[in-house]
């Protein structure tokens, strides 16, 4: 094998140098653009992963939210209905309770000594009926902003008498079911109640009497 000498080695490499360059002067734009589109592809590549990243996170994110939310409408249906079971349970010991009242005597005297009906042979009626009541219950509470921020929910029952000229008097608070129900509840049931206007009073004997009446007002907030 022949043995080169130092300025013969310099010369081949330097021989070698030359051609890369006419090459690369030659083929300049070419290697602009493909310098450029690797640039690009690393780039996109990136920025594909960032994004695939991202939406990976985003829809783990979505699903946990998913999740919650349907987690939280289940415990809320469950909390209505255990909610409605009590009310029922409370509306029929309310109704034994007064079974109980009339046994011994159908009639009351209430603090000014006023001859009041527990039950007459006539109810008292909301003009227009219950559907038109419930109406008008509903169209005038207003959900206390208190309740609200607490989640309350429950029914309040207020008790009050309809006299013989068909106008709310003496009314009360005098139940309720649901988690936490504070006055604010109660006491908006009672402002809504005292604003009714005019009913039907109560009839005993074919003349018009004071009695006793009682409704529960339900607080559901709106998911």
């Amino acid at each position: 094998m022949p043995i080169l000498r130092r300025h013969d080695y310099f010369n081949i490499v330097l021989n070698k140098i030359r051609d890369l360059i006419d090459k690369t002067m030659k083929n300049g734009i070419k290697l602009l653009i493909m310098m450029f589109s690797v640039s690009v592809l690393m780039n996109c590549g990136s920025k594909t992963k960032e994004d695939a990243a991202d939406a990976t996170e985003a829809t783990h994110v979505v699903s946990e939210d998913v999740a919650q939310d349907t987690k939280a409408g289940e415990d809320i249906t469950a909390k209505r209905a255990r909610i409605e079971h009590e009310r029922s349970e409370k509306m029929e010991q309310r109704k034994l309770a007064l079974e109980e009242k009339i046994k011994g005597g159908s009639t009351y005297k209430d603090a000014s000594g006023k001859v009041v009906y527990y039950k007459a042979e006539s109810d008292p009626a909301f003009v227009g009926g219950e559907d038109a009541m419930n109406k008008y219950i509903q169209d005038n509470i207003v959900y206390p902003e208190t309740a609200k921020e607490n989640g309350e929910e429950g029914t309040v029952f207020v008790d009050f008498v309809i006299n013989e000229k068909g106008k709310v008097s003496d009314a009360s608070a005098t139940d309720y079911v649901g988690d936490n129900v504070d006055q604010a509840l109660t006491h908006e049931a009672l402002r809504v109640v005292n604003s009714m206007p005019t009913w039907t009073p109560g009839r005993h004997n074919g003349t018009a009497v004071s009695t006793a009446f009682s409704i529960p007002i339900t607080f559901r907030l709106e998911r």
